[in-house]
């Protein structure tokens, strides 16, 4: 059997100096932002997206909702979010009534039970 000798190259000695000289390069600071002011940002930008895909359906923030009463239990969650968001009357106004990760699941599940319709 043949040994290997190990040969060392340039590339091999000059590694931990490369790697002390990485180590003194310092990436900059970023402020972290609480998830209320990212919401913040996000709700006073001008920047936001002109259609959704909810579903099988295409919403803009000008499309009208129509509600039925709420059919959701009495005092669970979703009946309160359920009240909160049917005083909408448009996508718009239902987006900025429901800040909350839940909002556009619930639309999805009312649209498939034809709790809420799109005109």
């Amino acid at each position: 059997m043949a040994t290997r000798k190990s040969t060392t190259t340039a590339a091999t000695k000059a590694a931990p100096e490369s790697t002390q000289a990485r180590a003194e390069v310092k990436a900059p600071v970023v402020e972290k932002k609480s998830a209320a002011a990212v919401a913040a940002d996000i709700a006073t930008s001008d920047v936001t997206p002109k259609e959704y895909i909810i579903g099988v359906h295409k919403v803009t923030a000008d499309t009208t909702l129509k509600y039925k009463a709420n059919p959701k239990r009495k005092n669970s969650k979703a009946w309160s979010r359920y009240e909160t968001y049917m005083t909408a009357r448009t996508f718009g106004e239902y987006q900025k009534l429901n800040k909350d990760k839940q909002s556009i699941p619930d639309l999805k599940y009312d649209l498939g039970k034809a709790f809420v319709e799109i005109n």
